[in-house]
């Protein structure tokens, strides 16, 4: 049965189905496809390309703020906004969408709040090795126990993180990764960054065909 909050649109509950909370629970992530209609990702990109054409326009794009968002790193095929919420309706709307936060509602347990709103306009690195070995950056967030509960047998957590692919992602584009399970593992981060590098298979990379 969808919920209807005082301020804003239905949203869905359950918005995942037994299969994707399934997925999630076990590896920490679900894919979930198509969520945004074509017009909504379209106005995404047109605002965040603005955003970039208006950051490079200051002269100093590394350090550059507008519209409340500030470039946290830039190089000339990579450039990281971070606090992009105010910075254009579409990328406002897209914060709020009923659909995307039924899921960390749902998730969470209960009502949420947005702690960051970033986003990453990237290409391949033109000086990279293609045949030096692979290496990622993982890091954590919420530890298990701390942040983490169990309610009606199902895992949950108090901080989510929702990412959009906005173009098509090949396997070769890079993109988002993570290890497998992590989520529930108590051990230091280090050693499980260890024992993904050592069996390749606990790494699942997104891609967006």
């Amino acid at each position: 049965m969808p919920t209807t909050p005082t301020n804003g649109a239905a949203r869905p509950f359950p918005a995942l189905t037994a299969a994707q909370r399934y997925h999630l629970d076990v590896y920490g992530y679900v894919v979930i496809e198509n969520t945004l209609t074509a017009h909504e990702v379209s106005a995404l990109r047109e605002a965040l390309q603005k955003l970039k054409r208006d950051c490079i326009a200051t002269g100093d794009p590394a350090n550059a703020t507008v519209r409340h968002a500030r470039v946290s790193a830039y190089k000339p095929h990579h450039i990281h906004f971070a606090h992009i919420m105010e910075s254009a309706p579409a990328i406002l709307d897209y914060l709020a969408h009923p659909r995307l936060v039924a899921m960390a509602e749902e998730l969470v347990g209960g009502s949420v709040r947005i702690e960051e709103s970033e986003a990453i306009i990237n290409a391949r690195d033109p000086n990279a090795d293609p045949n030096a070995p692979l290496a990622y950056g993982f890091h954590t967030g919420t530890r298990p126990q701390y942040g983490t509960y169990i309610e009606h047998g199902l895992y949950h957590c108090n901080f989510v993180k929702t990412l959009t692919n906005l173009t098509d992602l090949g396997p070769d584009d890079g993109g988002t990764v993570v290890i497998a399970g992590s989520h529930k593992v108590q051990c230091e981060e280090r050693e499980i960054i260890a024992c993904a590098y050592a069996d390749p298979s606990l790494i699942h990379q997104v891609i967006a065909p």
